[in-house]
């Protein structure tokens, strides 16, 4: 069994779509007849303009050539404070393994490269809503516990404190 990590590129923004429709319909049930051409064409929209400016990456997770899961991070920016020096933070997104691949540590691949990204980019911390499937991995790697609603916290900071 062959694993492999990859990133989706401007020409397969049809994929990153179709990724972002299973997962929502996933978490809420199958999307309205009537919404779902619009539902795509404004996750394209987003796509390619995240692409264009590097502030979107989708990473794919393969087994043996057949798409396994994504997790895409949305690179975001804030009012710097003393927890977030550089204003720099990001969101880990539509973290899904697909039923058939999970238990073999494919989530973990996903959220390790999110981190990784994260690192490299300068980024701050990075957020990320947990569903209940995918809480205990979170908390396993490091994540926060969330907060009234809020999302777990990831800090990718090795000091806290402004430069």
């Amino acid at each position: 069994m062959t694993r492999s990590i990859s990133i989706v590129h401007t020409t397969d923004i049809e994929l990153a779509v179709e990724l972002r429709v299973e997962f929502q319909e996933l978490m809420s049930g199958p999307i309205p007849l009537e919404g779902i051409a619009g539902f795509r064409e404004a996750n394209r929209i987003h796509f390619r303009a995240g692409f264009a400016d590097g502030s979107v990456v989708v990473f794919l997770v393969s087994v043996d050539d057949a798409v396994a899961g994504c997790a895409m991070l949305q690179e975001q920016r804030m009012i710097p404070n003393l927890l977030v020096p550089t204003g720099r933070t990001g969101m880990a997104l539509n973290v899904m393994v697909r039923e058939a691949f999970r238990r073999q540590g494919l989530g973990e691949t996903l959220m390790r490269a999110v981190e990784a990204e994260g690192r490299a980019r300068g980024l701050d911390r990075l957020d990320l809503k947990a569903t209940e499937l995918g809480e205990p991995l979170y908390r396993r790697l490091g994540w926060g516990e969330p907060k009234g609603g809020e999302p777990m916290e990831r800090s990718l900071r090795t000091s806290i404190g402004l430069r």
